[in-house]
């Protein structure tokens, strides 16, 4: 297992927790007990040698796989304090903790150690650093937004300290940012910036696009062969306006009688010149036909 190792300047460094670190850290978390269980949820279980040494097992077993860097903050060679990361390859982010003995707080020392740790965060790969913290520790709230961190939010009764819950307040700091997806929205209200930048023609164009998005699907929606009884004026008029109509879905359903009757009412309209058309009539015989002629011009 490799070693990791920092320098953060006057004397301190951060190192990779193990073993060798138990019986100090022991005892600097007893000697830092009243104020440590006013923020760690952990700090209300009964802390012994045994308890940390699994609890150091652990996490260097995260360490192997990759997945956590537990270390601890040295002043020299003595133990002061710890700072950790956590990283969810699934989400890709990694979550920063730390903590340093009362006689430290207030000289950077914690700082350094995090700018550190979010810069292996970065070198990792991750997108998101993540702190959370309770809503009443001033200290690490204020270390969170000096580290660039922005408040995101806060999980209401999301942290248990002893007999209670707390709210927890939510930091984050993006790493990197791949690039959305998502379609960009034009500017201005509605579609009224756009069609004032475009032409009146294709301002047309665009009402038509909109109220007639397929043109063929309305002409089939709407061109649907005449129910039975219609006469046959209107029904050739439907034919014709469908071209492609099967000859079978335009067949007369009604009896003869009845279509004969049809039939010679329309003869009579066409005679009349309602229709349009003049017709005139031949002499019968094997090659004349009935013909139709367009109403001469005056």
């Amino acid at each position: 297992m490799a070693a990791f190792g920092r320098d953060l300047g006057d004397g301190y460094t951060l190192t990779l927790r193990d073993l060798t670190t138990v019986r100090p850290l022991h005892e600097l978390v007893v000697a830092n007990a009243e104020r440590l269980r006013a923020a760690e949820p952990w700090a209300w279980q009964e802390q012994t040698v045994e308890t940390i040494g699994l609890h150091t097992e652990h996490l260097l077993g995260q360490y192997a796989m990759d997945r956590a860097l537990p270390c601890v903050i040295r002043q020299d060679d003595r133990i002061v304090g710890a700072a950790s990361l956590a990283f969810d390859p699934y989400l890709g982010q990694a979550s920063l903790g730390y903590w340093v003995d009362a006689g430290l707080e207030g000289r950077g020392v914690v700082r350094r150690a995090a700018t550190v740790l979010v810069g292996v965060a970065r070198a990792r790969g991750a997108a998101r650093a993540e702190i959370r913290t309770a809503v009443d520790n001033v200290r690490s709230r204020g270390l969170a937004e000096r580290l660039g961190f922005t408040h995101e939010g806060t999980l209401r009764s999301a942290m248990p300290l002893g007999p209670v819950r707390v709210d927890v307040a939510v930091y984050g700091l993006v790493l990197w940012a791949s690039r959305s997806r998502s379609r960009p929205r034009s500017r201005g209200r509605g579609s009224g910036a756009l069609r004032r930048a475009l032409p009146h023609r294709e301002h047309a164009a665009d009402d038509e696009q909109c109220e007639h998005e397929d043109p063929h699907r309305q002409r089939d929606e709407v061109e649907e062969d005449p129910p039975p009884g219609t006469p046959p004026g209107e029904r050739l008029a439907a034919a014709r306006r469908d071209p492609e109509a099967e000859p079978d879905d335009r067949r007369d359903e009604r009896p003869p009688g009845e279509q004969r009757a049809d039939a010679e009412d329309e003869t009579r309209r066409a005679q009349s010149g309602a229709g349009g058309f003049r017709v005139r009539d031949h002499a019968p015989d094997a090659t004349g036909p009935w013909e139709a002629s367009r109403p001469s011009r005056a």
